[in-house]
């Protein structure tokens, strides 16, 4: 008999792949934790839409309607907004495009986009990652439960804010420009990027692969 769940899989170490200020359970006692695993060098060269003023980075659910609905919103924002809609149709994306929205429908270079841009607005948990390396705030879209975990904890330490599946364009508006504007939230995602300065995802993989060969 089982007296928790947890008995199905006992563990002599648990290698926790992010960072303590992303973890889901904030009051683990005596965590390991290794940093986040993502892949950010990927995917085509980012071609920016025309348009002056800050920069605005999506990656979304393409096949999802927030994603949509996100697209609709940033043809108001006034600035030039990249769209990275994961799972669109490469037709869908091009005719989604604005002269100041551009939508694409493969993947990019993180990295390249995440210089260029000032902040990003995303979903799961490896892009927000990446985002705060790079000192970029976040507006959090949560799709489910465990992305709305992390937007609890990007939002209660001021990295950016969360949108409800449900909001409509204006809310959508407002949030962008709230995060575009507010000099704390840059300022916090710069102090996380400063934590962190020299964390690559490759030592990440490394150390955990160095501690299961340990325990073997």
């Amino acid at each position: 008999s089982l007296t928790a769940l947890r008995d199905l899989y006992p563990a002599q170490q648990s290698l926790l792949c992010t960072f303590p200020e992303l973890d889901h359970y904030p009051d683990r006692v005596a965590a390991e934790y290794f940093g986040p695993v993502f892949s950010d060098r990927h995917g085509a060269e980012p071609r920016w839409p025309a348009g002056s003023g800050r920069r605005v980075f999506a990656y979304l659910d393409g096949s999802h309607v927030s994603g949509a609905g996100f697209i609709a919103a940033a043809k108001q924002m006034g600035v030039p907004v990249l769209v990275y809609a994961r799972g669109l149709d490469e037709t869908d994306a091009e005719h989604a495009s604005s002269p100041t929205v551009r939508v694409i429908a493969h993947a990019v270079q993180l990295q390249a986009a995440l210089a260029a841009c000032d902040i990003v607005v995303c979903q799961g948990i490896g892009t927000a990652s990446a985002a705060l390396l790079a000192a970029k705030p976040l507006v959090l879209l949560p799709l489910h439960l465990e992305q709305a975990m992390i937007a609890f904890r990007v939002v209660s330490q001021g990295l950016g804010v969360a949108v409800a599946e449900s909001a409509g364009a204006d809310e959508l508006v407002q949030a962008v420009r709230r995060v575009l504007d507010d000099a704390h939230h840059h300022a916090r995602a710069a102090a996380f990027a400063a934590h962190y300065h020299g964390f690559q995802p490759s030592l990440a993989t490394e150390a955990v692969a160095d501690s299961c060969e340990a325990l073997i």
